[in-house]
């Protein structure tokens, strides 16, 4: 793993700025509703997104950030509903990036998480605080690489 990667991500992580909402547990801090790109563009759920030269449409709704647009991730798609707001952004990390490791920074800033139900196997975490879910997800078959969601409740 690559430990430069590993501590910029969260660096990155750890300075975003969040919109007020608190966390389930008590002590815990706010769930983060925002990130900051390269451009100095704020991305944030529930407002309007811009992806003119930040991102290319890949289908309906959904949009990735052109590379180095982001630290920390190796990927960055933005959902937009309808009304061109962002309803979610799903960040997809390098292959060598343990989940444990991962649960492990966030739990340090969100406190314990929850584990995801209904699914035969343990496919991930998640913290919420009504307004925000942020998930953490564990690789498979077809996702061979820990990713996060932050979704718009």
């Amino acid at each position: 793993m690559n430990k430069l990667f590993f501590h910029a991500f969260f660096a990155c992580a750890l300075v975003l700025v969040s919109a007020g909402t608190r966390a389930d547990e008590a002590g815990a801090s706010a769930l983060f509703r925002q990130i900051n790109v390269s451009t100095g563009t704020v991305i944030a759920l529930g407002q309007p997104f811009n992806p003119a030269g930040l991102a290319v449409s890949v289908s309906d709704g959904v949009y990735s950030l052109r590379p180095g647009k982001f630290a920390g991730a190796k990927e960055l798609l933005v959902m937009v509903s309808s009304d061109g707001r962002v309803s979610a952004m799903q960040f997809i990390y390098e292959k060598d990036l343990p989940f444990e490791d991962v649960v492990a920074r966030y739990r340090t800033r969100f406190g314990a998480p929850h584990q995801m139900d209904g699914a035969a196997e343990d496919v991930g975490v998640y913290w919420e605080d009504g307004h925000t879910r942020f998930e953490i997800l564990r690789p498979t078959a077809s996702a061979q690489a820990v990713s996060s969601r932050l979704i718009e409740q």
